[in-house]
């Protein structure tokens, strides 16, 4: 939770609470939906029930199946708006405090790290608004609606995945912070060798007349190559709390699954019930995994 982002937000945040809202009621179709063929297929074993329960099943399945699409739909839209919001607010305040600055402040910044951070800084940094935040709070709301869900059904099952979804929140912040430490070496090297390059370029003319330019490429491959390695040591990172956290997700559906087949051959659960379980864990999980996503972009 960055201060300066979230002051930076005051004006965004019912775009950012629509967001996680859509994305709750997507979350409640997809509930529906699992619901709705796991219990048809839990009735497969009886002919005359399949049969006379089949058209209410498709047309549930159905008209589950649009509200979802729509609220999917309308997610997709609210994330632009607000992406949009975030762009043109944080530009805005850039060039302003630009515009106040002397002759002198100006050059100590340098008109390449401001560009950098009016465009790439910027485009990076309205996933924050759009992405991150509605999928923090999505987070937190997603679990504890499913565990409702899943309770009556088997509780060991419920209170296992919610442990385990609630557990990826600190794991996943100290992958986050590590991130975040490397952010900075990879940010400086990237306006090192943006503003080397852009230096290049304005007096290409003066580098070919004194023949300096091969020394020139050799230290812009040096820098390249120092960015590069900077990017891989960040994408490391992301990719190992992907695969940790991929590792817990699957280890607990697994369990739930053994706990639930245990429980059909003690017949304290039915089939449409283990169905329904094996479709609603894997939505447990599917909140965090939005943040992990919104994380690394």
């Amino acid at each position: 939770m960055n201060k300066t982002l979230l002051r930076l937000a005051r004006g965004l945040w019912l775009w950012i609470l629509a967001i996680a809202g859509v994305s709750f009621l997507t979350l409640v179709g997809t509930t529906a939906l699992a619901e709705i063929i796991a219990g048809f297929l839990g009735s497969l074993f009886e002919p005359q029930e399949a049969l006379s329960s089949a058209g209410s099943a498709i047309r549930g399945a159905l008209v589950v199946a649009l509200f979802t699409f729509c609220a999917q739909m309308g997610k997709g839209l609210l994330e632009y708006k607000t992406a949009a919001e975030a762009r043109i607010s944080m530009r805005r305040m850039i060039f302003s405090r630009v515009l106040e600055l002397d002759a002198g402040g100006i050059e100590k910044i340098g008109p390449v790290s401001a560009i950098t951070a009016s465009v790439d800084a910027v485009e990076q940094m309205q996933a924050y608004f759009s992405s991150y935040l509605p999928s923090l709070i999505f987070s937190v709301i997603a679990p504890i609606y499913l565990f409702f869900h899943l309770k009556n059904i088997s509780l060991i099952v419920a209170v296992l995945l919610l442990f385990v979804s609630l557990i990826l929140f600190p794991l996943h912040n100290v992958f986050r912070g590590k991130i975040e430490a490397l952010r900075k070496t990879y940010w400086r090297s990237l306006d090192d060798m943006t503003g080397y390059y852009m230096d290049g370029l304005r007096g290409l003319t003066t580098l070919k007349l004194f023949d300096r330019d091969r020394e020139h490429s050799r230290v812009l491959g040096e820098k390249a190559d120092v960015l590069n390695k900077n990017i891989n040591a960040f994408m490391k990172i992301n990719f190992t709390s992907f695969l940790v956290t991929e590792l817990l997700i699957y280890a607990a559906i697994t369990v739930s699954l053994v706990i639930c087949i245990t429980g059909m051959r003690n017949g304290d659960i039915t089939i449409a019930q283990a169905l329904t379980v094996l479709m609603l864990s894997y939505s447990y999980f599917s909140a965090i995994r939005q943040l992990m996503s919104a994380s690394h972009s």
